[in-house]
């Protein structure tokens, strides 16, 4: 069973990560990016300019899609259990009409 991880809650994982390095450096090394220095690297700036307002609300917003996922994959589980699949129209649904194809009449001037 694949676990699906929506990206808010990447983000705020990310951001957590990036709270517990505390103040270490990161250094860019050409296209790699590292916490020990090379010959040629920068200093990059990882520091969050999040507000606190805001990092409260990515968290409400992440336990939300996280909690609607949950809903979402418990329906479909039971969905299959049953062997109904959403994709079907019902028994009484009509098929759409389909357009009829006009024929292209060339004239010579």
């Amino acid at each position: 069973m694949t676990m699906m991880i929506s990206k808010p809650l990447v983000a705020l994982m990310l951001g957590l990560a990036a709270l517990s390095a505390g103040a270490q450096s990161v250094y860019r090394c050409g296209n790699a990016y590292s916490e020990s220095s090379c010959l040629q690297a920068r200093v990059v700036e990882v520091g969050d300019g999040r507000s606190e307002a805001q990092r409260s609300e990515a968290q409400l917003l992440a336990a939300n899609d996280k909690r609607l996922g949950n809903e979402l994959q418990r329906e479909r589980l039971a969905r299959d259990a049953t062997g109904k699949s959403a994709a079907k129209p019902p028994a009484h649904a009509k098929p759409a009409k389909r357009a009829r194809a006009t024929k292209i009449r060339w004239f010579k001037p």
